[in-house]
């Protein structure tokens, strides 16, 4: 039996807890604990208790109703004994062990520590600005907090644009900057979390962008009758001289599963 005794305190100092997913670090901490020391004392390997206590389909169904799909794509112990297998589990534990025996002050350990964590599709913003100069300016949604959500927001960008040339275009990505975008110049940018917020970003970013190359095509093209090396720089000035053609775009993009 667990029980707690949680007392809430406010205190003059910022907060020393998790940064990213708040509580599910701690259980997930607690709940590895109680299978290590169900396998210590029944002798076991803590793989075989893990293993027993995996959700099945219908435990999925019962605490995420919402994200449990099909029952055809219910795969969760498939994936562990990939896991398992690619990574030489046993080989590795049964070293380890042998390792442990033969030194009496130093130990080794292994452990694989299965999660589920409910994915939250979300609405997510995203605009794409040129400036005069080629450079260009995204803002999104998504909060950088170390999972490289900027630096692939960065590359969708110079992707989406770079496909103005058949070859990909000139490197685009080094003109790319990623602004802290907050609630007053891109509103309802919701929450960087359940695992989706990089890749709904992009998706945002590359409707924004494929708004400009509509608005790009047509005068590349132009210019591009003309001679047929057109830089960046050469089509972005061409652009600014119509005030039609270039422009700020702003995009909300629905993550839906």
């Amino acid at each position: 039996m667990l029980s707690f005794d949680i007392k809430l305190c406010k205190t003059n100092n910022s907060s020393k807890s998790v940064m990213r997913a708040p509580g599910d670090t701690q259980g997930s901490l607690i709940a590895d604990a109680v299978i290590e020391h169900v396998a210590s004392v029944l002798s076991v390997d803590a793989n075989s208790v893990r293993e027993k206590n995996f959700h099945t389909y219908g435990t999925l169904q019962l605490f995420y109703p919402d994200s449990a799909g099909e029952a055809s794509t219910y795969t969760l112990h498939s994936i562990f004994d990939r896991l398992v297998s690619t990574s030489s589990y046993l080989d590795r534990a049964e070293s380890i062990m042998e390792f442990n025996n033969n030194n009496k002050w130093r130990k080794r350990g292994i452990s694989c520590v299965p999660i589920i964590f409910k994915v939250e599709p979300r609405p997510s913003p995203g605009r794409v600005s040129v400036l005069n100069d080629g450079s260009i300016v995204v803002e999104v949604g998504g909060i950088e907090i170390g999972q490289g959500l900027w630096t692939k927001v960065q590359q969708m960008t110079a992707f989406a644009l770079g496909k103005l040339w058949p070859d990909g275009g000139e490197s685009l990505l080094e003109r790319v900057r990623v602004l802290q975008a907050d609630t007053l110049n891109l509103i309802q940018g919701g929450l960087t979390a359940g695992s989706t917020s990089s890749e709904s970003s992009c998706a945002a970013t590359l409707q924004a962008c494929n708004m400009l190359f509509d608005r790009l095509k047509p005068v590349l093209d132009r210019l591009q009758q003309q001679s047929e090396n057109v830089s960046w720089d050469t089509l972005i000035s061409q652009a600014s001289l119509s005030s039609s053609s270039l422009c700020s775009c702003f995009v909300q993009y629905y993550f839906l599963l």
